[in-house]
């Protein structure tokens, strides 16, 4: 429960920072709220004070700094032989491991990764099941085709050709490390002029690499911000209309996250909504309109009911990256 009764106009600027991030300014946040500049600094500033906003975190499009491609693996566990969290944390010990979520149905866990390729992620996998055969059932690995939105931003086109250099890659280091550096504070730290990081920070935004300044909400908030209720949503579409519902799918702002994925499904989203009425309502969006009537032919659900990010950030990867 929220430790204090938020305002009507302070709970539209938290549910649209969770959703939505801080990457843009505030100025454009207000813009956004149709509030004024100086009242959207003032709520956020106090969130930040109170603790309601704990901390940022920026997300980067991991295609872009060599983990081209995203593959979410499904795990069902001996449950009577460990404790899952002790599970949870030696999966951390692979820092391809991004997210862990504990979930309904079928599976005990949904883990998500990032990889340089296929053979790659299958390694990796036969690591896994090696090294926990005693405590996994069986698991299911659904890669990633093609995504059509990631936190909760849509997702362009992938430039293969683009590159970053080693000022990119310090510059970015810097940022995960305290999203809150200022840029002279970074020029002064590498050793170069303010002007250059200022530059190079652009481009970092501007070519999308940099995708969002997630703020991390403490969990007493999570209801008045609307995303307190989790799940993951397989959909099976009309032969020849995948991409069509995915981009349908994108409009939603509950929906967080929607890809292409492997069989023996076309599509996975990933669902964020206040509370169980509210996800109920939005499921129920699916057979109330004909759009997307005629577009679906299935749908599975799994409910989210703790999830732990990892505590690794790009670094490693950044150092194998080619100037």
């Amino acid at each position: 429960m929220a430790n204090r009764v938020l305002s009507p106009v302070e709970s539209r600027v938290l549910q649209y920072v969770a959703r939505r991030g801080l990457l843009e300014s505030e100025r454009q946040v207000a813009e956004a709220l149709r509030l004024n500049h100086s009242t959207v600094n003032y709520i956020v500033r106090k969130f930040e004070r109170e603790r309601i906003i704990q901390r940022y975190k920026y997300r980067l499009d991991s295609r872009l700094v060599n983990l081209p491609q995203l593959v979410w693996v499904f795990v069902s566990l001996k449950l009577n032989r460990f404790d899952i969290d002790e599970f949870i944390s030696r999966l951390f010990k692979h820092p391809r491991v991004r997210i862990v979520f504990i979930v309904t149905g079928d599976y005990d866990l949904a883990f998500k990764m990032h990889a340089r390729s296929t053979e790659e992620i299958i390694e990796f996998m036969l690591g896994i099941e090696k090294e926990f055969h005693h405590w996994i059932n069986g698991s299911s690995i659904f890669f990633v085709n093609k995504s059509f939105k990631q936190h909760g931003k849509p997702v362009g086109e992938f430039d293969s050709s683009f590159r970053l250099s080693k000022l990119d890659r310090d510059v970015l280091r810097l940022k995960l490390a305290d999203p809150e550096l200022s840029l002279n504070a970074v020029a002064a730290n590498l050793g170069v002029h303010r002007n250059t990081v200022s530059t190079r920070w652009g481009r970092l935004l501007g070519e999308k690499v940099v995708v969002k300044k997630t703020a991390i909400i403490s969990p007493d908030y999570y209801g008045p911000a609307g995303v307190n209720f989790q799940a993951i949503v397989f959909l099976d579409a009309v032969p020849g209309r995948t991409e069509e519902l995915a981009r349908q799918l994108v409009q939603f702002e509950q929906v967080h996250e929607v890809n292409m994925i492997s069989a023996p499904h076309d599509l996975m989203m990933t669902v964020k909504v206040a509370d169980l009425d509210a996800y109920f309502e939005f499921s129920s969006t699916f057979f109330k309109q004909p759009e997307f009537n005629r577009l679906i032919t299935k749908i599975k659900s799994c409910v989210i009911l703790r999830g732990r990010p990892s505590p690794v950030t790009y670094f490693y990867e950044l150092n194998g990256l080619p100037d």
